[in-house]
């Protein structure tokens, strides 16, 4: 089809955009960190803290040795070289057709940045191997043929980007000056190969470290384990009331609002002379009908305007009414629209529309909406049936989770026997009888609840219950713990920990040598009571501390002696 009105009707600036405000000011803010001013200052401060560097002590022609020179004092500056570029990568996330892409391009053109976009296939990762005996990973990767790059040249090439400047219209005298660069990745949600996704995280991770560009990363709604990723790879650290709180810099774009898209339609028929005409007898105005059969999505809304224009333009003194309107769209289908697991968990908990409509919803994520209905159910029914005893509410929450209880049933014969018929079964059991039973009392008040759920925590108790199994079971290898219960470990693991945050590391070596179990094993155990408890980190004091005293505890090998020098091997 023709997208004439699309070029034609297309933003030229930014406060043309339809949509809040805020968004533009927030991307604007995000690539002022990059202005040359912001850059010259970031310049001046490396040039402030950097000082002479230390080098070693040289004979004279005396032969006394002159000391070396010494390091500049470290100053307050060096605080502030990373204040000034605080935040490099941008995470966009918005539904389809709401003009992500499109704030973005004309935002970084107005801030004078070339848009750099990546072939993923091309870019090659690095990958951890082994490890030395320091415990440093050795990066590894393919070495590149064709057109393949590593990462490292990829964000090179964009750090040290340059445009062809022509002077006097010549093409024989052409300089090449440095340019202001951002590096974009548009979609990423619809990246499957695992390669791709790997390069675009060492980029990201890259440039969290070094800073040399913006990176901006635009993303649908939908539920992805890449977008997750992501999400805490642009996180940073805020000072708030005291404390250091963890956010994320990201922005949240949502459609425009009704009022707004109407006035941009109505700007649209007076320039093409398009004539729309409401029927007396209708309840909803035209325009009020057309914006929502282009479900909010603006580059729909035009194309459905043009085709309109084609479509009656023989009529156009009688103009379009709602009965040819209705005619176009027996033929004009509304696009599909997939839910993301929190849209698809508030549809069926807090409306029944049917088994089919059920399924289809719990088709989108077999695996993780019956989860998310399990996680989320019982908010549903506090927050709407105040009205209900305790009672009543306690008798339909064991009515719900008797079905979920056999989904679970259902889940094990299918991924155990490969019974993979059986999913539709799985999805009635999880998915349409809890919203069957969840709003078949009448009078619920169907408050939306959307940002009060909360991520099913099944996946990750589940994966934490295998690997307490399997350390408790590596454990009883050892000759000391073999007898030693469940409930034993859970006690040592309070024990260790109490003692290893007094700092009391000589009680810490009585048990690990009774027990003749090394610090890693420790640590293993320390973290073994980890589903109602967060990860016990060893800090790497007490790990070195605890190393220390467990190699003088260790009994001599031999001893060797090399002049006054004496060297024990333990």
């Amino acid at each position: 089809m023709n997208t004439d009105w699309l070029d034609k009707y297309r933003p030229q600036k930014s406060s043309d955009v339809l949509g809040d405000k805020f968004y533009a000011k927030h991307i604007n803010t995000f690539l002022g960190q990059f202005s040359d001013a912001n850059l010259a200052k970031l310049a001046a401060t490396k040039t402030v803290t950097k000082g002479p560097k230390g080098k070693k002590a040289t004979k004279n022609v005396s032969g006394s040795k002159t000391a070396p020179a010494k390091k500049a004092p470290v100053t307050k500056a060096n605080n502030k070289t990373k204040s000034l570029l605080m935040n490099p990568n941008l995470f966009i996330i918005g539904k389809n057709g709401i003009g992500k892409s499109l704030i973005v391009d004309i935002l970084l053109q107005e801030n004078s940045f070339e848009k750099i976009t990546v072939n993923l296939a091309n870019v090659i990762p690095a990958k951890k191997t082994k490890k030395t005996q320091k415990n440093e990973p050795i990066k590894t990767q393919k070495a590149p043929t064709g057109s393949s790059r590593s990462v490292d040249v990829v964000y090179a090439s964009i750090a040290g980007n340059r445009n062809a400047m022509i002077k006097n219209g010549e093409n024989t005298s052409i300089n090449y000056a440095k340019s202001k660069s951002a590096l974009v990745f548009d979609d990423i949600s619809t990246i499957s190969n695992s390669k791709e996704k790997e390069a675009v995280k060492a980029l990201i991770k890259m440039n969290n470290k070094l800073r040399k560009f913006p990176i901006i990363i635009i993303s649908n709604t939908k539920h992805n384990k890449l977008v997750n990723e992501i999400h805490k790879m642009v996180s940073y650290n805020i000072l708030k009331e005291g404390k250091i709180e963890k956010t994320s810099n990201e922005i949240k774009m949502r459609p425009p609002d009704y009022q707004e898209i109407e006035k941009f339609v109505k700007h649209i028929c007076k320039e093409e002379k398009l004539k729309l005409i409401d029927n007396k007898d209708e309840d909803q105005n035209i325009y009020e009908e057309i914006i929502f059969n282009s479900q909010f999505d603006i580059r729909k809304l035009i194309y459905s305007l043009e085709e309109l224009k084609l479509l009656y333009e023989d009529d156009e003194p009688a103009g379009i009414n709602h009965d040819k309107f209705r005619k176009y769209q027996e033929s004009a289908k509304m696009k599909d629209i997939d839910p993301n697991i929190y849209e698809a968990t508030e549809l069926l908990l807090n409306q029944y529309t049917g088994i089919s409509d059920s399924i289809t919803l719990y088709s989108e994520e077999r695996a993780t909406i019956p989860l998310m209905i399990h996680e989320n159910y019982p908010l549903n029914i506090k927050l709407n049936y105040p009205m209900l005893s305790a009672l009543k509410q306690m008798e339909m929450i064991c009515e719900i989770s008797k079905n979920i209880s056999e989904s679970d049933k259902i889940d094990g014969i299918i991924y155990s026997h490969q019974c993979w018929n059986l999913q539709s079964i799985h999805g009635f059991y999880g998915c349409v009888m809890p919203s069957y039973h969840i709003n078949k009392t009448p009078n619920k008040l169907s408050i939306k609840e959307k940002d009060r759920y909360v991520y099913a925590q099944d996946y990750t108790k589940t994966s934490t219950r295998k690997i307490n199994n399997k350390v408790i079971r590596k454990s009883r290898e050892n000759i000391f713990l073999k007898k030693m219960m469940t409930n034993d470990f859970l006690h040592i693991t309070n024990i260790l920990k109490k003692l290893l945050l007094n700092g009391e590391y000589d009680k810490i070596m009585e048990i690990i040598l009774a027990h003749n179990i090394t610090c890693k094993e420790m640590e293993s155990i320390i973290n073994i009571d980890r589903i109602t408890k967060p990860k016990f980190i060893l800090g790497t004091v007490a790990r070195n501390v605890i190393k220390d005293k467990l190699k003088d505890a260790m009994p001599t090998k031999y001893v060797i002696k090399h002049g006054d020098k004496i060297k024990v091997v333990k």
